[in-house]
């Protein structure tokens, strides 16, 4: 996103201002995304077949999950 916002940025200032339409769309997509936790890229990516990458299930626990379980009663 990063470098949608700085391109965007650079072209609005040697080939024309509308560029700044585009850095606003990014922007609003972010503040969206930080806002619901919804992102429509990654829903158009995984309508395409990607996996997502962050599977609840697919995260290993943290060593304080593993000493927790170690020392729980039976």
């Amino acid at each position: 996103m990063g470098i949608n916002v700085s391109l965007a940025s650079c072209l609005s200032l040697v080939h024309s201002p509308w560029w700044l339409a585009f850095t606003a769309f990014v922007g609003g997509a972010m503040v969206w995304f930080a806002a619901t936790g919804f992102c429509h890229h990654g829903q158009w990516v995984y309508w395409l077949g990607a996996e997502p990458r962050l599977v609840p299930g697919a995260v290993p626990p943290s060593a304080a999950d593993a000493a927790a379980k170690q020392h729980a009663p039976a």
